[in-house]
């Protein structure tokens, strides 16, 4: 098949990963293989241009103009920077994308296949818009490819739900998450400043409402006042848009010099090698990204209940009520007593867990056989 691929953006992000993802997969399958991005640049550019037989084209090559005027006028764009060669499947991996590529859709005569990587509890107005203009150019899309049952009802809720539709899960390259080294380990714990003897509890997660920052740290805090051996790490894109109330939290007594804050970039591999343990406090998931590669980096896991969190981690990590540090905080606890040998075996099942069901394979091939469901349905 001719596929085209069209993202947002090459920022960090468990969409932009899974669209790497994608479309090296994809193409080394045989497929042809065009990656689109709306907006330019993103620390994942460098990644994207090093995948093989994968055609990258951006849609714009500077950041003047802002991204809503660009929006605007990217329908336009798409469709004459395809003409020449037009796919047969257009995938749209977000609601910018889905949006974009409806509007295109009368000038680019192609199966219109779109994609739900969020379920967001409380959305802006962006987000809100957004889904609003989707449900309107519902009728466009063929097929809607949802990567949790949350995200996919999220979309029925809205109104926005196309001809058909199917869940398949977020995938996660277990040969690139793996469980890290002896060496891997000290480096990273040297370059904080932590011994081999903490234990250290890592959070992956933007700065947004949803990922509720503020409950990890209370939990963190009253987790550090039952644990002297536990430091913690946070690990986001935006660490200097700390707000001035999460700030407060993060300066509580318990957590002074046992917290640290580290700028993602495009592989947070590196940070996850000094855990013990991974921790999530969101409100609202879809498939979260941070939750497989931790477990295919073999790390136990003390979850909020939100989206598919709780199918993602199953026996391998403890699952809590979101918005209660006082239960998320007994989680960490729990794990971080665990004697090394009982965390290891942990480890040991998240990292089947992943191998078994979350595997790039797996996504790759349900794919493949979506859109090509979609094309001949066309």
């Amino acid at each position: 098949m001719r596929i085209a691929l069209l993202v947002s953006s090459l920022s960090v992000g468990g969409t932009e990963r899974q669209a790497l993802l994608l479309a090296g997969g994809l193409a080394a399958r045989g497929h042809a293989l065009r990656l689109v991005t709306l907006f330019p640049g993103g620390a994942l550019e460098a990644e994207a241009r090093a995948l093989e037989r994968v055609q990258r084209v951006q849609l714009w090559d500077h950041a003047r103009a802002r991204r809503g005027l660009r929006l605007l006028a990217a329908a336009g764009r798409l469709a004459r920077a395809l003409a020449d060669e037009p796919p047969q499947v257009l995938y749209c991996l977000d609601h910018p994308s889905n949006l974009v590529g409806a509007l295109a859709a009368r000038r680019l005569p192609v199966p219109l296949v779109w994609s739900m990587r969020e379920s967001s509890a409380r959305p802006g107005w962006k987000l809100s818009l957004l889904r609003r203009g989707c449900a309107l150019l519902r009728g466009r899309a063929a097929l809607l490819i949802a990567n949790s049952q949350a995200g996919l009802e999220r979309m029925r809720s809205v109104g926005a739900l196309p001809r058909h539709s199917l869940v398949i899960g977020n995938a996660v390259d277990p040969l690139r998450f793996r469980p890290a080294t002896s060496v891997e380990r000290g480096a990273a714990r040297a370059a904080l400043g932590w011994s081999d003897t903490d234990l250290v509890a890592v959070l992956v997660a933007r700065l947004t409402p949803d990922k509720d920052h503020a409950t990890f740290l209370r939990a963190a805090a009253r987790a550090a006042a039952q644990e002297a051996r536990l430091r913690f790490l946070c690990v986001t894109p935006e660490p200097a848009r700390l707000s001035p109330a999460l700030a407060a939290l993060a300066g509580a007594p318990a957590l002074a010099g046992r917290l640290r804050w580290h700028a993602a970039g495009s592989d947070v591999r590196s940070a996850l090698a000094c855990a013990d343990l991974l921790v999530s406090s969101s409100l609202a998931e879809g498939f979260p990204n941070a939750l497989l590669e931790a477990q295919a980096c073999a790390l136990p896991i003390a979850a909020t209940d939100a989206g598919a969190s709780r199918e993602i981690v199953g026996p391998a990590g403890r699952i809590v009520p979101p918005r209660d540090p006082a239960a998320l905080a007994a989680a960490v606890v729990e794990l971080a007593r665990l004697t090394p040998t009982q965390r290891a075996e942990l480890g040991v099942r998240a990292r089947e867990r992943v191998l078994a069901s979350h595997c790039a394979e797996h996504l790759l091939a349900a794919t493949e056989a979506a859109l090509a469901q979609a094309l001949h349905s066309a």
